[in-house]
């Protein structure tokens, strides 16, 4: 029974299908979670978007921000993991509703630790937040289907430490992100 509706579903989605081109002036949106894994017993989980703007029908400008939700594991190190992107991207046609990217981005990173406190005048104990620069390469496949929709799965690797009062703390992880995406031409196609 579940298999005769998603067939019949994904009958009814193949017919609306408008061929979606990646072209000059493309812009696109996205808005879902993201999953970091920094270390073998630290899950991150992140609220993320993206807004992209295609240059032509290879090369787009996209940024990225991310909301550090928490962490799960057995060494956290962070309570605040809040991240902005902007970079360069390279679209890949693999047929006319698949493609695959690539692209480097550079960032900043608004942290705190949660290990090794520092000591203030008043003699309590805080973790200072700061600003600290972050580098992403990141990768994934992007199926357009109808006209404004596309589903979307990608990985990243972003690198930076984190540095404050205390010691020096990586903020490296490999990132995982995937969802429901729209898009809309702003340029006339000639």
């Amino acid at each position: 029974m579940v298999v005769k509706y998603t067939l019949i579903l994904f009958l009814l989605f193949q017919t609306c299908i408008v061929n979606a081109q990646v072209r000059k002036g493309m812009l696109k949106a996205t808005s879902t979670f993201s999953i970091g894994l920094q270390n073998e017993a630290t899950q991150n989980y992140y609220l993320s978007g993206l807004l992209e703007f295609q240059l032509d029908d290879r090369f787009s400008v996209r940024g990225d921000g991310f909301y550090f939700i928490g962490s799960n594991g057995d060494r956290v190190r962070f309570d605040r993991n809040h991240q902005v992107f902007a970079g360069l991207f390279s679209n890949f046609k693999l047929s006319d509703q698949f493609y695959a990217y690539a692209g480097l981005q550079t960032g900043v990173a608004y942290s705190r630790g949660t290990e090794f406190p520092t000591l203030n005048e008043d003699g309590s104990l805080s973790n200072k937040p700061a600003f600290n620069p972050v580098f992403s390469g990141v990768g994934g496949l992007v199926y357009y289907a109808p006209k404004w929709f596309h589903v979307f799965i990608e990985t990243r690797y972003v690198m930076g430490k984190h540095q404050s009062d205390s010691y020096v703390v990586h903020l490296d992880e490999w990132r995982f992100t995937f969802g429901l995406g729209f898009h809309l031409y702003t340029l006339r196609n000639k």
